[in-house]
């Protein structure tokens, strides 16, 4: 079997292969080949350098938001070795098949398919029992494969030391920030990735668990635990080095709030596009903050928000209910009831002078801030999911996980339609096309033309997605996160407690903040935790110069570079 993605002329073409080795295997298996295989591999030299091996999930292999297809597909044609670790998993999986058969078109001809053999001979299928394989029965196995790959030496063996240690912590609290340091390491040395896992049972450990060191030292500072245990520890090692482990500790169940943290009677707030005013809800009551301080209640909620809106002077919040409230820079607010009986509103997107609100049974509204002027301007038959409007246009995605663009007058559009997902969490329109996050993929629709580019999210499924920056943010339910720009390339990945979703960004994407099931809200920047609120809400401004907390005693704004941001 071949495949197109193997073959088509318009793959670079490069003169020497990106990768020295492709690690293929069973995911059932990727506890061995990640701790006794790879590491005996990476410890070596090729030429005078440590290898490049392709590990789907190590720092350097797959990343999260990449069509992973076309990447693997790519990686396979661009390796002098693939080393294919058979097992009766290893068969039984569709993807190692696929990997093996687009191997059999590159690699035997040259000798530089490898097959290691971790189970009994008779598991392996008579169309692959052609090329020889390596039992790791075998006591020199080891040392053949690296002969044959030209793998010699080994290479300096540093030592491990922990910096930082791990207090006894509540389940699903991120962790204080962990170091590990590579003992004897000075400027010259060049620098290790260094993994975690945890004792005894490592699936509860979340966060990102590859770092790169920098200066000899790793850093890991989203970690957190998703079910408590005793006699925990966590356990660093890098490629052809010892592992070192920290003290034990223990990781609570539900626990009372630590000793002086008192939770906020603030609900929510969020900064308006000046990135100096705060609004915020406390008791059912919207209050605005002005630059100077000066708090002015805006207007009064009963029930909760839903989703919010800013632009120009105003922000705006809808509540489940169905219920708008606009509010100026000033202050002023003006309400909207946007149609009888359940009415829960999906979107909201500011167009010039009017804001449109989409709801979950179809209607499309358009609101006149200012002036308390309400119209219904179409119905969408499949309902609202997400809207975005762009080119003077609606694009509406319904229940039917289709994307419609519709002009403000309810008409079809030339443009037709584009078959998405069954659930969609965001739509963020740019000025060249609008992004919808879904449950499992990306797409990006061209504003100008008809394209649509859709790829798959390398988390679990998306619980959680902000669109609003210039960096979209994706969440799954594990607290695995990506953020990627509107050409879809990934701009980064990161870890968070399980539970945590995105609530506020700032204009670039670069500074999240997330709220997590204990109430507190972390505030990232690019990939790492920098600042915990344990009381509860936390803002950025769009400008990323400012943020928001609220407290037992009110709202603080602080500018970023006095929370002790470190470089």
């Amino acid at each position: 079997m071949t495949d197109p993605a193997m073959t088509d002329p318009a793959l670079p073409a490069r003169a020497e292969s990106e990768w020295d080795v492709f690690l293929s295997y069973s995911r059932a298996d990727e506890l061995w080949v990640r701790k006794e295989l790879y590491p005996a591999l990476l410890s070596r030299f090729v030429d005078g350098r440590p290898p490049r091996i392709f590990l789907d999930l190590s720092p350097d292999g797959l990343r999260p938001g990449s069509n992973w297809l076309s990447g693997l597909a790519e990686a396979v044609q661009h390796s002098r070795f693939f080393v294919a670790v058979y097992s009766a998993r290893y068969f039984a999986s569709p993807m190692c098949r696929q990997e093996l058969d687009w191997s059999m078109t590159v690699h035997p001809a040259r000798g530089a398919l490898l097959p290691v053999l971790l189970d009994s001979g008779d598991q392996v299928p008579f169309a692959y029992s052609s090329i020889h394989w390596l039992s790791v029965t075998t006591h020199d196995w080891l040392d053949r494969l690296c002969a044959t790959i030209g793998l010699t030496g080994r290479r300096h063996r540093f030592g491990l030391r922990w910096g930082t240690g791990v207090p006894d912590t509540p389940v699903e609290h991120t962790l204080p920030e962990q170091r590990v340091e590579l003992v004897g390491w000075s400027p010259g040395c060049g620098e290790e990735a260094v993994s975690l896992d945890a004792g005894p049972a490592t699936e509860w450990l979340r966060g990102t668990l590859n770092m790169t060191t920098a200066g000899g030292i790793a850093t890991f500072r989203d970690l957190s635990f998703s079910s408590p245990g005793t006699a925990l520890h966590l356990t660093a090692r890098y490629p052809g080095g010892d592992p070192v482990s920290g003290a034990s500790f223990t990781v609570r169940g539900s626990a009372p709030e630590p000793a002086g943290v008192r939770p906020s009677v603030t609900d929510a707030l969020w900064f308006f596009g000046d990135s100096r005013t705060v609004a915020f809800l406390s008791r059912g009551a919207l209050t605005v903050r002005s630059a100077g301080g000066q708090c002015t209640r805006a207007g009064e909620f009963s029930d909760r928000p839903r989703i919010r809106a800013r632009w120009s002077r105003y922000t705006a919040v809808a509540c489940w209910s169905g219920r708008v409230l606009v509010v100026d820079l000033d202050g002023r607010s003006t309400a909207y009831r946007l149609g009888a009986g359940p009415a829960v509103p999906a979107a909201l997107c500011p167009a010039g002078d009017l804001l449109y609100a989409g709801m979950w049974n179809g209607r499309i509204w358009a609101l006149r801030p200012g002036s308390g002027e309400v119209t219904e301007v179409l119905r969408h038959d499949a309902g609202v999911q997400a809207m975005a409007y762009a080119g003077g246009q609606l694009l509406v995605v319904g229940f039917d996980g289709r994307a419609t663009w519709l002009s403000t007058s309810g008409d079809p559009v030339a443009r037709g339609t584009h078959d998405l997902e069954r659930v969609v969490w965001a739509a963020h329109a740019t000025p060249d096309c609008v992004l919808v996050v879904g449950a499992a993929k990306v797409h990006r629709i061209g504003v100008t033309g008809d394209g649509l580019i859709s790829l798959p999210l390398l988390t679990t499924m998306t619980t959680g997605a902000l669109t609003d920056g210039d960096l979209a943010v994706a969440y799954d339910r594990a607290g695995q996160g990506c953020r990627f720009d509107a050409e879809l390339e990934v701009r980064g990945a990161f870890g968070a407690p399980a539970g945590a979703r995105p609530v506020e960004t700032d204009d670039s994407g670069d500074l999240v903040v997330t709220a997590h099931r204990d109430g507190s809200h972390a505030l990232l920047i690019d990939h790492r935790v920098v600042h915990v609120n344990p009381h509860g809400p936390m803002a950025v401004s769009p400008d990323g110069a400012r943020v928001a907390l609220a407290g037992p005693g009110g709202v603080d704004v602080v500018e970023v570079a006095d929370l002790g941001v470190p470089a």
